[in-house]
């Protein structure tokens, strides 16, 4: 028998699967995408992200992967996109959100 903590995370991934699955038939993902690529280039972060990754290969004694590369700016990466950009997309989310889930 599943446990109730269990039962409400595969609740929660059914959800988040169906809301999903809805932005992208709505045509709401691209507009939710599209508005996060315009914020971080016109903020200058996609520019400054690249400049660090140059940086941070370029300082390798040894070759380096991708994935090496990836998980050592990831972090930064999340926690560098500019509080305007992540306040947009977080309010087109919300806003799709309110209008296609119904109140428990």
């Amino acid at each position: 028998m599943a446990t109730r903590a269990a039962q409400n995370a595969a609740a929660n991934d059914e959800l988040v699967s169906a809301l999903h699955e809805r932005l992208v038939q709505t045509g709401e993902w691209d507009r939710v995408l599209e508005a996060l690529r315009r914020g971080l280039e016109e903020s200058g972060w996609d520019a400054s992200l690249r400049e660090k990754a140059f940086e941070q290969a370029k300082a390798q004694t040894r070759p380096i992967s991708l994935l090496d590369l990836v998980e050592t700016l990831e972090t930064e990466a999340h926690t560098s996109i500019p509080p305007a950009v992540r306040s947009e997309v977080t309010s087109m989310l919300r806003d799709f959100i309110s209008r296609n889930v119904e109140d428990a």
